[in-house]
């Protein structure tokens, strides 16, 4: 039967093809990329059982146009970092109706009035910190 199957020990090939399969996961990310989704599902439910009536108890954020900038900006560098699993993370716990929807690439720039062919290689922020240093030094 099934179960009998499964309470027999692996044989040594059967190992090996586990650690190979395993070996492999891990080079292409999805290793982490699973942990990454397991940790955020963990959140979400922490925070549902925190919160059985679904109100949001975190503070309300009323920072207006600047905190939707810093939101948007945290979040270009984690994506260019390759930090997809905090980028996962950081778009959870800055998402809800305490929360405005967040900018887009293209509003973030028009925000920031910089130019789409500037930003192509960097982080958003990696520019508005080139910008601030030249004009510092000038």
């Amino acid at each position: 039967s099934n179960s009998d199957e499964l309470s027999e020990p692996p044989s040594g090939n059967e190992n090996e093809l586990r650690e190979l399969v395993y070996q492999a996961l891990e080079r292409e990310g999805l290793i982490n990329r699973l942990k990454a989704q397991l940790r955020v599902s963990v959140f979400k439910t922490i925070e549902k059982a925190a919160n059985p009536n679904g109100i949001d108890t975190r503070s309300p954020l009323d920072d207006g146009m600047t905190g939707s900038i810093c939101r948007a900006l945290v979040f270009d560098w984690l994506e260019h970092s390759q930090l997809l699993y905090t980028q996962d993370i950081f778009k959870v716990e800055t998402s809800g109706p305490k929360y405005p929807t967040p900018l887009t690439h293209t509003e973030l720039l028009e925000q920031l009035h910089i130019n789409l062919n500037q930003t192509k290689a960097q982080p958003i922020l990696h520019l508005l910190l080139d910008q601030s240093t030249k004009q510092v030094s000038e």
